[in-house]
């Protein structure tokens, strides 16, 4: 079998280059949106347009000089391609209706429209890799493989779930007017103690590592591999830098509420001379 089947070099490429990238700058979106990147657009239209090319799983590759429309031929074949396509649904999709009827607070920003080109000279590449692997499968699925792709959709759920609580505990937030709300370290440690306590501070992208690793346990192709190692050089480098991003904002806090002791001694003992001066008078 080849170690880099069909087009999973390019996709390693740009996941390369990428990572070149973001060891610089985290990738400017969410808490980490910029005004000054150009071509500013929607946020939710911006995610859509970066996730929906991975549904080019449901559509010919193409191949040898021309479209191949193979579907898969076996059980495990649709078991791949159905959970591939469920999670590009999911991300593309269904979960920005969700968000968008939830309204979190998410302030003005917007996305510069260079992170979905991005995310178009990529995925819809990953969903012909896809594609590809599905209709190359020819065995069937084993209870081995049955566990794996049972934790991979349990990750799948888990990723799911927690995207959308953080987005309802955000309303429980102060807001700032550009970025929205956020939560904090203190925050994700009380609702997700056990991965805090090992140091994990973003349980979505932790459960979206396990679920595309279990995937790979699943289908055991290469073309699944290279993909879970895409997955990690684009979420280790945002976890990262998220990581820092709550270090930084427990700062700010502190320096916040080391003002506001200091200027309530200050308050007292301007009242107090107030008071002795009113008094001699």
């Amino acid at each position: 079998m080849d170690i880099f089947p069909y087009i999973s070099k390019y996709i390693l490429g740009f996941a390369g280059l990428s990572l070149i990238c973001l060891m610089v700058i985290p990738a400017p979106y969410g808490k980490f949106s910029k005004k000054y990147f150009p071509f500013q657009i929607n946020s939710r239209l911006a995610w859509f347009l970066c996730e929906v090319g991975g549904l080019f799983i449901l559509l010919p590759y193409y191949d040898n000089d021309s479209w191949n429309t193979s579907l898969p031929t076996t059980s495990k074949g649709w078991a791949a391609f159905t959970f591939i396509s469920i999670h590009f649904l999911w991300r593309s999709i269904f979960s920005q209706i969700i968000l968008e009827y939830m309204n979190p607070p998410r302030g003005t920003k917007e996305t510069s429209a260079l992170i979905p080109l991005g995310g178009l000279l990529y995925l819809p590449l990953v969903g012909m890799n896809f594609r590809h692997m599905v209709s190359e499968i020819d065995d069937a699925i084993t209870i081995e493989g049955g566990i794996f792709l049972g934790l991979s959709a349990i990750c799948l759920f888990a990723n799911a779930f927690v995207d959308v609580m953080l987005n309802i505990w955000r309303k429980e937030k102060i807001e700032d007017r550009y970025l929205g709300a956020y939560l904090s370290r203190e925050d994700i440690a009380d609702r997700f103690a056990l991965l805090s306590n090992i140091g994990i501070d973003s349980p979505n992208y932790f459960f979206e590592i396990l679920e595309w690793g279990f995937f790979v346990l699943f289908t055991w192709r290469w073309e699944a591999f290279w993909w879970f190692v895409s997955t990690l050089v684009y979420l280790i480098p945002r976890m990262i830098w998220t990581s820092h991003w709550y270090t930084l904002n427990e700062q700010e806090l502190s320096e916040i509420e080391e003002y506001q002791v200091h200027w309530q001694k200050y308050q007292w003992k301007y009242h107090k001379n107030c008071f002795f001066k009113l008094i001699n008078y």
